[in-house]
């Protein structure tokens, strides 16, 4: 059971990854946070 919780870490890995390559910020595209998140 515990491949799927290690799965997660490599998913949001590999997704900055792309986020990065594209030269997008990976906080503008996370979770909704508490503060809001969408102040950028």
């Amino acid at each position: 059971m515990g491949a799927s919780l290690s799965l997660v870490p490599l998913i949001d890995y590999f997704a900055r990854r792309e986020f990065l390559a594209a030269g997008l910020r990976p906080h503008s595209v996370t979770l909704p946070y508490p503060d809001g998140g969408s102040t950028g």
